[in-house]
């Protein structure tokens, strides 16, 4: 189609000069050649060629600032799992890109010092109720000056002593899964059962059944991406034009062409190395299964909208960082005369470049076919 429409404008102009000078001479043609500063086009090459003419009218624009970041997902929403007591991994019961519910079974792991601790506890408890009662009895002994004072505090000393043990055992037990209320010594567990603390995916898992882990050593991590939000960063020169609610549209590098809607939740005042902020956005239905946290993303806020004058797109085309428009001369019955000429202009937004020089609001353009006029 490009090759057809070079070809019809240079027979257009071919038969222009022919027209203008029956019997030429090469001194008439470069006459005519300099008065000529269009380029004419024949009315049925005009409309042989689809071309279109075209008035500058009012646009909506809105001003903007770029910006880039990712898809995170909220500290809140991530969970690292770990034990409290070194042990050796058992059976591992789940896979990376898993969803767990909060409180499900990842893992077990094993040590001996876990019978050990459920054993004392249970001394403990045995011992509770005589130390008590020899408690109270040298209370009752030191009435009636049958006892000593000395007896008297070592048997509270003994009491309190049991009771500290006991109820740190008691926590400790507590803490790792091990319900103390239904201990008895024929219930004895020899693993303790690593539940997760939070729903969400498996993202990572560096734990191997037979390792040996650690107190607080990451076995894997848990994120849940019911809440993904947006982090970007922003030139510091425009911290100032930023403010809460203000709503911006971001893409994704995998998929360009799909807009997604946010807005922004909190700017971070503070400026790092590179002169940016960094601003907290929260996405319109980050529901959306298509989200996915660490994605790369182009975002465009709205600062401010407004009314402009625009031709669209097809309309202009640039060269050497000025743009060109196909301004209408004059026409007949036979034809049109456009002029080449430079135009001003600012942003461009949704198939329209707006125009920042006073033009005549009555000249037309040649907004469909410019492309092929201006080389």
């Amino acid at each position: 189609m490009a090759y057809t429409y070079k070809l019809n404008t240079a027979l257009a102009f071919i038969i222009l000069v022919s027209a203008c000078n029956q019997n030429p001479t090469d001194t008439d043609m470069e006459e005519t050649m300099a008065e000529t500063t269009g380029i004419t086009l024949e009315k049925k090459q005009f409309d042989s060629s689809k071309f279109k003419l075209g008035k500058v009218e009012e646009q909506d624009f809105t001003k903007i600032i770029n910006a880039t970041g990712s898809l995170d997902i909220p500290e809140k929403n991530t969970a690292a799992v770990s034990t409290l007591m070194s042990g050796t991994i058992g059976s591992i019961n789940i896979i990376e890109g898993e969803w767990v519910r909060k409180g499900q079974q990842l893992f077990t792991i094993t040590n001996p010092e876990i019978i050990n601790m459920q054993e004392e506890f249970l001394i403990a408890d045995s011992q509770l109720e005589y130390l008590q009662e020899e408690y109270n009895r040298q209370i009752d002994l030191q009435r009636e000056n049958l006892s000593t004072k000395k007896d008297l505090l070592k048997a509270k000393s003994e009491l309190h002593t049991t009771q500290a043990k006991h109820g740190a055992l008691r926590k400790k037990l507590n803490l790792y899964g091990i319900n103390t209320n239904q201990l008895t010594i024929n219930s004895l567990v020899s693993t303790l059962k690593v539940a997760a603390p939070i729903s969400g995916y498996i993202t990572h898992i560096d734990a191997i059944q037979g390792m040996f882990l650690e107190p607080n050593e990451t076995a894997l991590k848990i994120a849940n991406a019911s809440h993904i939000h947006l982090e970007l960063s922003v030139l510091e020169k425009d911290a100032l034009l930023l403010k809460k609610e203000q709503p911006l549209t971001f893409t994704l590098q995998g998929n360009p062409d799909k807009k997604y809607h946010a807005t922004i939740h909190l700017i971070n005042r503070s400026i790092n190395e590179k002169h940016m902020i960094t601003i907290h956005c929260h996405i319109e239905d980050d529901s959306n299964q298509s989200l996915v946290p660490g994605m790369y993303a182009n975002a465009e806020i709205l600062i401010d909208e407004y009314r402009a004058k625009a031709l669209p797109e097809d309309a202009l085309v640039k060269m050497n960082e000025v743009y060109y428009g196909m301004m209408l001369r004059s026409q007949d019955d036979a034809g049109m005369i456009f002029d080449k000429k430079s135009i001003e202009v600012g942003a461009q937004q949704n198939g329209f470049i707006e125009i920042k020089e006073a033009l005549d609001p009555e000249i037309e353009f040649l907004i469909n076919g410019a492309y092929y006029l201006i080389q």
